[in-house]
Formats: C-alpha cells, structure tokens, sequence
C-alpha cells in the first residue's frame, strides 16, 4: 500500500464516517490502528477490528501479532495521545482518527501527532481522519492532506476554510451546500488515484 493521508470533513448526518468506514473495510492492509472515541465506527460497520478498552489491552494486542487491526476505544481522552506516541515509533500502518479535532484543535497539535502528520511518509504510516468542522482541524493537518472529501457544510467560516481555487467558484460552493445526504465532493484529489493508493479489494 502506498503512502496516503486523507480528510473527510462534512456536517452530522451527510455521511462522512459511513464513507470513511467503507474505504477503510476495503483497504487491503493488515496494520491498522483505529481510534473510535465515540464508538461511531463501531456503529457504522467497521470490519475485522479487536478493540482496546485501555493502553494495557492496545500493548498486549500489539505486541502479540504482526499483522493487526485494532480499534481504540479508551474511557480516558489523554489515553490517545499515547497511542500516537507508539505509532510513530512503528511503521506500514494505517491511522484512523475518528473526529481528530477531539486529539487536536486549530491552536494544538501534540508532538508525536505532528510527527505523524507531517514526517509519517519516512515510516510508511498513513492517516485517514474525519471532522464535522474543517475550522476545528489544525492547519498542520489539512496541509499535508493529499486528498481532502466534504460531504455537505453550510457554515460560512468552514466553507472558507478550503482552498482559493475551490471557494471562488460561486456554483462549486452552492453544490457543497446543497450536497444530499451521501453524496460529497473531493476538494483534493480524485477518486482514481484515491482507489490507486490504498489498493482497494474491491
């Protein structure tokens, strides 16, 4: 699999982590690590994952296989941050990160997650993460995105958070808008070379 990091931004509801479970049930990879804080994924159908319930299950699962998938579902918030200092002292995994703006906000990124974001492709440690709000995702993150999806958003500041090109367009901006539930957009990238990258079984 090659290296890949990808965003899904879009309001609640429009479908954007049935989307990021679909592509991630299809990826053709046995190192994945996921972090599911509201149990979202679970919901939507994540497929072949054991769940952690703490750092102590996470480490044993871990370190007792070389081909994992393994779901983070932590009762502590600060817990997470320790799962992104251990992947970044691995490599040849995929990251999930369900709603990153609860493990990073606009102002604050931690170092380990900064690592990952903007020197994962040294370890071949790819990142696929989603947000209702692209204003609460850091600036770091979004920046080294290589492909960027939004289902539908309607506030004006989340609108201006993309790029020049993609916001000028007066009737680009008016389907985002209006985008049903399920369907989205590709800000960066394209579907082709999405499907290319992560080696789709399907």
């Amino acid at each position: 699999m090659n290296f890949f990091q990808m965003g899904i931004v879009g309001m609640t509801g429009t479908g954007k982590t049935t989307k990021l479970v679909e592509i991630v049930n299809n990826i053709d990879n046995h190192r994945m690590i996921a972090i599911d804080d509201l149990d979202e994924l679970a919901h939507r159908g994540l497929k072949g994952f054991f769940t952690a319930y703490n750092i102590d299950d996470f480490i044993f699962m871990l370190s007792n296989k070389r081909k994992f998938k393994i779901r983070c579902h932590f009762e502590h918030l600060d817990d997470y941050q320790k799962i992104f200092d251990i992947v970044w002292n691995l490599n040849n995994l995929v990251l999930i990160i369900d709603e990153i703006n609860l493990h990073s906000d606009r102002y604050n990124i931690s170092e380990n997650l900064n690592n990952i974001v903007k020197r994962g492709r040294i370890k071949n440690i790819s990142l696929i993460y989603n947000s209702q709000r692209p204003t609460d995702i850091n600036r770091e993150i979004t920046s080294q995105s290589e492909f960027l999806i939004s289902f539908r958003i309607q506030e004006p500041r989340d609108v201006s958070y993309f790029p020049k090109t993609f916001r000028s367009d007066v009737d680009k901006i008016k389907m985002l808008e209006n985008l049903a539930v399920g369907e989205f957009v590709f800000i960066r990238g394209d579907n082709e070379l999405l499907k290319s990258k992560i080696n789709f079984k399907i």
